[in-house]
């Protein structure tokens, strides 16, 4: 474990200051890149019959590092710019409980999985999830960095950062500006 502490120690320190060099977005990216690689490494580790030795070690360095260096502190960073400062306090609390409420579900729920899905199978679950994260963040999750509060807000009420699939006669364009979704969730964010 003291590997694992130390891995974690110097990649939180590297995406501290990396974060406004490269970017909120690029840097998410890369980070659920790793963590669902490292995730597929320990669902490997534990599903093969004979797994070499350090496997396990090394998988887990690499979901903690990739953790460390971009979802651990870019989350916090990037949930404080994205709500509007009209709702930014009771958003970043929701934010904050959601996000407590999910790392205790994973916890409290891992040795059942464990016993229904077999250990690799369970994080070969976590890993799926991780994808889909990746997913999420590379269609929904704008760059925020080197934009004032005020023009991420702007940026978010005219639909930035959704790039949802829909039907031609739902998406329009501002004369100057980036298509936007038509579509009633977006028409009261904006509304706010």
């Amino acid at each position: 474990s003291l590997v694992v502490g130390v891995f974690k120690l110097i990649f939180v320190i590297i995406g501290q200051c990396n974060l406004d060099r490269y970017g909120r977005r690029p840097m998410l990216i890369g980070s659920i890149t790793g963590v669902t690689f490292g995730l597929m490494l320990l669902a490997a580790n534990f599903t093969m019959v004979s797994p070499p030795q350090w496997l396990a070690m090394v998988s887990l360095c690499v979901f903690v590092a990739a953790f460390s260096l971009g979802e651990g502190p870019v989350t916090w960073v990037l949930i404080s710019e994205i709500f509007p400062l009209s709702i930014r306090s009771r958003g970043m609390s929701t934010a904050v409980a959601l996000n407590r409420m999910t790392s205790g579900t994973v916890a409290f729920s891992f040795l059942s999985l464990a016993k229904l899905l077999s250990t690799g199978g369970t994080f070969w679950l976590f890993a799926a999830v991780s994808g889909a994260h990746l997913i999420f963040t590379l269609f929904c999750v704008p760059e925020t960095k080197g934009r004032s509060l005020e023009e991420i807000e702007e940026f978010l009420e005219h639909g930035g950062g959704v790039h949802v699939a829909a039907a031609p006669n739902e998406i329009h364009a501002d004369e100057d500006g980036p298509p936007i979704l038509d579509h009633p969730a977006v028409r009261y964010a904006a509304s706010r």
